[in-house]
């Protein structure tokens, strides 16, 4: 069973076995809605047994939109947003030449709802550069780069 519901034959990734007194479940290919609760009930005569385990899938962290590249006017400002997506928790870094960059005056850095943004508040010429935004959890890493052009 997973979840309180019995297993069905309709997903060719699980595999039911019971040979040689061994009751056994295998998924080929693990999807997210894999996770869950599940359960094997033996019984005869004498009784019943019954054993639980509880598979968690966890998604990598990966783009989903990466950042378009921009040109803004000098004075105005920049706002780079990528779309991202994975198991929590995600951490976000932005790169500016390389080096990773802080939030403060002049940057900011936010993570909402799967969607990191870095905006310049005050864009100026030595702005133009590649950032590149990197995204990983647990599981796995993704990156995308794009570039910002300061006009005027």
């Amino acid at each position: 069973m997973k979840d309180s519901e019995i297993l069905r034959d309709d997903d060719s990734n699980i595999k039911m076995v019971f040979e040689n007194n061994v009751a056994s479940l295998s998924i080929t290919t693990v999807a997210i809605s894999h996770g869950g609760k599940y359960s094997c009930t033996a019984e005869n005569q004498a009784g019943q047994l019954k054993c639980e385990a509880t598979l968690t899938v966890q998604e990598p962290a990966r783009v989903v939109e990466p950042a378009e590249s921009i040109s803004v006017t000098a004075g105005d400002s920049a706002t780079l947003e990528c779309t991202i997506s994975g198991s929590p928790d995600l951490k976000v870094k932005w790169f500016k030449d390389g080096k990773e960059m802080i939030s403060g005056r002049k940057y900011k850095m936010t993570l909402k709802d799967n969607v990191a943004t870095m905006k310049i508040l005050t864009a100026e010429r030595g702005d133009t550069s590649e950032y590149k935004m990197e995204v990983s959890n647990k599981v796995g890493k993704d990156q995308c780069t794009c570039s910002v052009t300061i006009l005027g």
